[in-house]
């Protein structure tokens, strides 16, 4: 039979003509959903389910991510405790039985204890430190809010409230500073910073932002110009890879500036 049936979990008859048609239709049907984003997107990976990492407690859930042109499962399970998130990567491996058999990519069948032939290790991805081939986690999104993206644009994230990103340095004024992904797949934000005192030209982060919400080709860089009086007309703003949003001053800041970001606007 050449239809897939979803509303029946079991009992599906599977003979050699049904799993060709099964296996063309669910990769048709992925490559369809998947396209806007597999060309422009070859050196980063995609979370399509699951795979929410703590790397405080060193887990991650189970789930499902497209990497270099394969759909590979994420095993749930511990992390590395030696992993940190700016040093983790996601890598391709090769298990038989559980036992890993290196990072590889190569689809050769595999021998196993018994001397069983044309057995293939069961591939996957997982969160590791560096190696070839692997991609680093700062080159992660998440496929529900890309979507999200390009059919309404995203709520606005109000920093410091409660589940989103805090403070790093300095408070909010009014408006509260806030960012979100807009349809165009850019990230905007608005708001005003209260800054603390720091020195010319000084780096200061005013927060970091979540994966899915952070430039990935590169540090995105922006000259702003503060309306709050004072000798300081002019602003430095960064946002790095890693997410940290960060601003540095043309002359010495005195504790209490406003500084309105309303103008900063950049393509993941």
């Amino acid at each position: 039979m050449n239809n897939l049936k979803l509303n029946e979990p079991a009992g599906y008859p599977f003979d050699l003509t049904s799993l060709d048609f099964m296996q063309v239709a669910i990769r048709d049907a992925f490559t369809a959903v998947l396209s806007p984003w597999l060309t422009d997107y070859l050196n980063q990976v995609m979370v399509i389910t699951g795979c929410q990492p703590s790397f405080g407690s060193d887990t991650i859930s189970s789930g499902w991510v497209y990497f270099k042109g394969e759909i590979c499962r994420v095993d749930a399970g511990p992390i590395d405790p030696a992993i940190s998130e700016p040093s983790a990567h996601w890598a391709l491996v090769e298990t038989f039985d559980g036992t890993l058999h290196g990072n590889t990519l190569d689809p050769t069948p595999n021998v196993d204890n018994t001397g069983i032939k044309n057995i293939h290790a069961v591939r996957k991805v997982r969160l590791q430190a560096a190696t070839a081939g692997s991609i680093a986690w700062s080159n992660t999104f998440y496929f529900d809010q890309r979507v999200q993206a390009q059919i309404i644009s995203d709520t606005w994230h109000i920093i410091g409230a409660g589940g989103e990103p805090a403070f790093v340095t300095g408070s909010a004024s009014t408006p509260a500073p806030a960012f979100r992904l807009s349809k165009l797949g850019t990230v905007e934000m608005r708001g005003a910073w209260v800054a603390p005192a720091y020195g010319s030209a000084v780096w200061q982060t005013l927060c970091v932002l979540p994966l899915g919400y952070r430039p990935t080709a590169g540090v995105r860089r922006f000259s702003i110009h503060s309306s709050d009086p004072g000798t300081v007309d002019y602003f430095k703003i960064q946002i790095l890879t890693t997410g940290e949003v960060q601003l540095a001053p043309d002359a010495a800041v005195v504790a209490g500036k406003i500084i309105f970001i309303d103008t900063v606007r950049f393509s993941l």
